[in-house]
């Protein structure tokens, strides 16, 4: 039951956002949609960089096993923050 209910709802989401493409009538609905869609992503991807920091943190601290992957994963997240925030190689 804790698997089915995601899966639900995100079923339900990918069926709306697929008929708000194909359907005029939906066009109105779906801009505010994807609105708010666009906000829980933002959280979405706060809560997810936290735990992947905290976890990876915890790992390189405590030195346990294969710690130097932590140590790729951290540099590599951090790069791709940096580029996200400054759009490197993207003149807009």
């Amino acid at each position: 039951m804790i698997r089915q209910v995601p899966l639900i709802i995100t079923f339900c989401v990918g069926i709306f956002l697929i008929a708000y493409v194909f359907s005029p009538p939906l066009t109105d609905f779906g801009e505010n949609f994807s609105v708010y869609f666009d906000i829980i992503a933002v959280f979405a991807f706060f809560l997810g960089g936290g735990n992947l920091v905290r976890i990876h943190t915890t790992n390189l601290v405590r030195r346990k096993k294969d710690w130097w992957y932590s140590v790729v994963t951290l540099a590599a997240f951090t790069l791709m923050l940096v580029a996200g925030l400054f759009k490197l190689g993207n003149p807009i």
